[in-house]
């Protein structure tokens, strides 16, 4: 699991649709301007970069069985 220092759960991707931080899901809420991870969440990212993502905590990574 990603946490931002708020303690808010951080799920990038998906255009950040999915993401606890996004203020579009939270309005009392908004990490975007401060991730790590925002890039994950643009449109313009390669849904492919997730096949060799290195994040353990992210649960869209393809580095681990059963994935994506």
């Amino acid at each position: 699991m990603i946490m931002d220092v708020t303690g808010t759960e951080l799920i990038p991707g998906n255009c950040g649709k999915d993401c606890p931080g996004n203020v579009e899901n939270n309005p009392h809420v908004c990490c975007c301007d401060e991730c790590d991870y925002m890039m994950c969440c643009l449109p313009t990212h390669d849904e492919k970069e997730c096949t060799s993502c290195k994040e353990n905590d992210c649960p869209r990574a393809g580095n681990r069985k059963g994935t994506i």
